[in-house]
């Protein structure tokens, strides 16, 4: 087993009730244990999953995981849970034409190709039902969201949120 996080999420339970034990378990040996180990493997096949749908290169690892089962595959395939990533382009991509569920960075935006904004951000599009389709883009900077819905064929107009920062 590898070194442990001093902070680590699966001790959270111990340090945030006590802070001094983060400092005071370091004198004890990390032996690890059957459920570090299985998530271990998790987040592996987590990763390989992640890193195919950025389309970057992956080995798959399950040949090499200890602890892999349907359970595990299931519940990483839901990691991804929307399955897609990619790119939209104002200049050359209609919104009205983008319903594959899944994440979208808009390197640019263009109302003519019925984004809701020229500023580029990131377009979310949910399919809950096969006739419900619902796209979400979110400016760079966060400070705005709009949405819109598609139901029976025919898009509604775009409707924006504004937010505030907090301190």
């Amino acid at each position: 087993m590898g070194n442990h996080a001093l902070l680590s999420a699966s001790s959270s339970h111990r340090w945030l009730n006590c802070p001094p034990s983060a400092r005071l378990c370091e004198s004890y040996d990390d032996r690890g244990s059957d459920f570090a180990a299985e998530g271990t493997d998790a987040h592996a096949l987590c990763e390989y999953k992640l890193r195919k749908a950025l389309g970057m290169a992956a080995q798959d690892p399950t040949e090499s995981l200890t602890w892999y089962s349907a359970e595990m595959e299931d519940c990483a395939n839901g990691y991804n849970i929307h399955g897609h990533m990619g790119k939209v382009d104002g200049s050359t991509t209609d919104l009205n034409d983008v319903l594959t569920p899944g994440y979208y960075f808009a390197m640019s935006a263009s109302t003519a190709k019925h984004f809701p904004t020229t500023t580029i951000g990131m377009l979310e599009v949910f399919q809950p039902e096969s006739y419900f389709i619902q796209q979400r883009y979110t400016i760079y900077n966060g400070s705005r969201i709009y949405i819109r819905a598609r139901y029976g064929g025919t898009w509604n107009s775009w409707y924006s949120v504004s937010l505030t920062a907090s301190t």
